[in-house]
């Protein structure tokens, strides 16, 4: 009697030993199955645009003041919002409708992008050669060629760069902040502006460096 019940007890225990493994791998199942998965879906795909920017000449970023001219700002929080501009808002537009600017865009056509008017051109290449401490002057020397470009999408922001046509590369050379090197005619307001930008000292890569 005592060994019919030993036996019973530990078929019992064998069962109930099975059915907990059995419900363990259950368990692990289900568990993989619900495991979240960390993919992100898009319908999107990366544009191909006409052009691309290249910041190889990494100085065009400093700020200098030369002659009547200053893109000197107030202080970091101005230089945030301003290149937040440029990389954000400007860049992506310009790199977007290149194809459409490049045929369309001239000076006083209205539009904020185009090729620096001539009788610029000696000062902006002033401005150029005393922002970078390497020599682009054989770069940029050609007036003919329409190399140096301002871009201009929202706000007073400016960008010059040079364009090489043959490979379609933006090379920002500095930043017009204040939009001082082809300011809007007939704006009474400019010299009080002028003026106040006369006030601002502060250089990003002087601070940061």
């Amino acid at each position: 009697m005592k060994q019919s019940k030993m036996k019973i007890f530990s078929s019992a225990m064998v069962r109930d030993s099975k059915s907990k493994t059995k419900n363990a791998r259950k368990k692990t199942v289900v568990s993989d199955e619900i495991r979240p998965t960390y993919k992100v879906k898009t319908k999107t795909s990366p544009k191909s645009n006409d052009v691309t920017f290249d910041f190889s000449y990494t100085e065009w970023l400093k700020t200098i003041k030369h002659g009547e001219f200053t893109n000197k700002l107030k202080g970091s929080n101005e230089f945030a919002k301003l290149i937040y501009t440029v990389m954000n808002k400007l860049i992506p537009y310009i790199t977007e409708h290149w194809h459409w600017i490049e045929k369309n865009a001239y000076p006083g056509s209205g539009h904020h992008c185009h090729p620096v008017v001539p009788e610029k051109l000696h000062k902006v290449k002033e401005i150029i050669n005393k922002t970078h401490s390497v020599d682009l002057e054989p770069m940029i020397e050609n007036d003919k060629s329409k190399v140096l470009w301002q871009l201009g999408h929202q706000g007073a922001v400016r960008l010059i760069v040079y364009y090489m046509s043959s490979s379609k590369t933006f090379y920002p050379l500095f930043v017009d902040y204040h939009h001082l090197i082809h300011p809007v005619s007939g704006d009474k307001r400019s010299q009080i502006k002028h003026n106040d930008y006369k006030r601002k000292h502060w250089c990003p890569v002087e601070s940061f460096n």
